[in-house]
């Protein structure tokens, strides 16, 4: 395949063949910040559903609440697979849902 024919049609195509390829190799990350300040989802991250790094708050993606239990035991999975100190919080009070920091 020539240069010609490999090239791609857009900065943003290049975008994320860049975070693909990073993603790849930073498989713990759910979220790759490219070189153009783009967030792009991780296609090889397994781990539980992270909110976008920019959102307002975690409702903001569509995550469903965790009591505190659910979310202590996805912090010790979480952290038993990064090696990370993760803590969970409660993020509201007034609806009950609790959010995890790393």
């Amino acid at each position: 395949m020539s240069y010609e024919e490999y090239r791609l049609a857009t900065m943003a195509q290049a975008d994320t063949e860049y975070a693909t390829n990073v993603g790849s190799q930073n498989r713990e990350k759910p979220w790759i910040l490219s070189d153009l300040d783009v967030w792009h989802q991780n296609p090889f991250y397994k781990g539980p559903p992270v909110p976008h790094p920019e959102s307002e708050s975690v409702e903001d993606e569509g995550f469903c609440p965790l009591s505190f239990k659910e979310a202590s035991e996805v912090a010790r999975k979480l952290a038993a697979n990064t090696g990370r100190r993760v803590h969970v919080v409660r993020a509201d009070t007034g609806n009950g849902w609790l959010a995890m920091q790393l």
